[in-house]
């Protein structure tokens, strides 16, 4: 299985982009490092991006209206070139399962090939996403760096219409975006949040001079992860002309 998991880092993390919003006025992208906001990857050889829509929802309206810009660069590391940033368009935003759709003006020579399938519980799992970046004050830069993940499908979830999957592991703040892989390196999801655990715990309490029994739920520090599946709008990305596969 480990083998498994170096080939698709080796094949697919060079279609996996930084994401960041910029004023339209920007002569350059070379400030995306420092406006990161988190994951997107290429999903067609015409230029297709899918990224989580929340990512950029607060900026939207500046978007529609050409006011703001949506930037992807490509900090690769692991003997594949960095890419220059480079602008992409919002084609469509789908915010009912936090997803959206971008494009950029070149064509690509490869992509991370996406999947309406489900994934069953317990099945082993791949994700490659940006954490936000953080100040290294030994160098005096601002960092960013590409984390591969692996995790175990814990189980999926239908609510409010939207079919998701829960991970056993939490990914950290910039993974939203990120493609979520099977071991065959298709991605049939995109990371989008994460869950917090709760415990139970029994207190015993004095009520009157009578002893009772009550539960009180203490929350846990922040366990899981939580992906939209592709099988959302698998129709939709098809007639954008992203080459959704059904197996």
């Amino acid at each position: 299985m480990q083998d498994n998991y170096v080939k698709i880092f080796k094949e697919m993390q060079r279609h996996v982009y930084v994401l960041g919003v910029l004023d339209q006025k920007a002569i350059e992208l070379t400030v995306l490092r420092d406006v990161a906001r988190g994951t997107a990857f290429a999903v067609s050889k015409e230029g297709h991006f899918l990224t989580a829509f929340h990512l950029i929802e607060d900026d939207y309206d500046d978007i529609k209206k050409n006011k703001k810009v949506v930037g992807l660069m490509g900090m690769h590391g692991h003997g594949v070139n960095d890419e220059p940033a480079f602008r992409v368009d919002v084609i469509e935003v789908y915010p009912k399962y936090d997803m959206a759709l971008l494009k950029g003006k070149s064509e690509r020579d490869g992509f991370i090939p996406t999947s309406a399938t489900m994934s069953l519980p317990g099945a082993w799992i791949a994700t490659i996403g940006y954490p936000l970046s953080y100040y290294e004050p030994s160098i005096n830069q601002v960092i960013v760096g590409k984390r591969f993940v692996s995790a175990m499908i814990s189980r999926g979830i239908l609510k409010n219409g939207v079919r998701m999957v829960e991970l056993d592991k939490h990914l950290s703040h910039g993974h939203s975006g990120g493609p979520i892989m099977g071991l065959s390196g298709a991605a049939f999801g995109l990371a989008t949040a994460y869950d917090i655990g709760w415990t139970k715990v029994k207190e015993s309490i004095n009520e009157g001079g009578e002893i009772k029994e009550v539960n009180r739920f203490f929350q846990l520090p922040v366990q899981f992860s939580k992906g939209a599946l592709i099988y959302n709008i698998a129709t939709e990305l098809r007639k954008q002309g992203v080459p959704v596969i059904t197996n």
